[in-house]
């Protein structure tokens, strides 16, 4: 068992957090869910997982021009298989594992 930890910025907190009540359930629980659903993408074709990249890419660079303050710690107990597919996901995005996990949450919450 791992704990992934980052930070948050504001805004994405407050979704988080809206998304946990909404459900009745705690932010981690969310969390290992937006993991959960991306990582179900490497069943598909692999058109639709380089256009989940692609998009990925685009958010990293978009949050990357803009300066955003990271408030707020979040953090999620995973499985040692999910956290050699994010080690693996973050060097195909080239970034650190707790930028990878940060914007597959942003792409969870955009999407559900």
């Amino acid at each position: 068992m791992h704990t992934i930890s980052f930070r948050l910025p504001r805004y994405l907190h407050e979704k988080l957090e809206s998304l946990s009540q909404e459900r009745g359930c705690n932010m981690s629980d969310v969390m290992r869910e937006a993991l959960q659903k991306y990582f179900s993408h490497f069943f598909k074709p692999r058109r639709a997982l380089r256009d989940v990249r692609r998009r990925l890419r685009a958010l990293r660079q978009n949050t990357r021009s803009r300066r955003i303050t990271l408030e707020f710690t979040a953090s999620v107990p995973v499985s040692s298989k999910v956290f050699r597919k994010l080690s693996k996901e973050s060097r195909k995005l080239r970034c650190s594992e707790h930028q990878a996990a940060r914007l597959i949450l942003l792409w969870y919450l955009e999407k559900y």
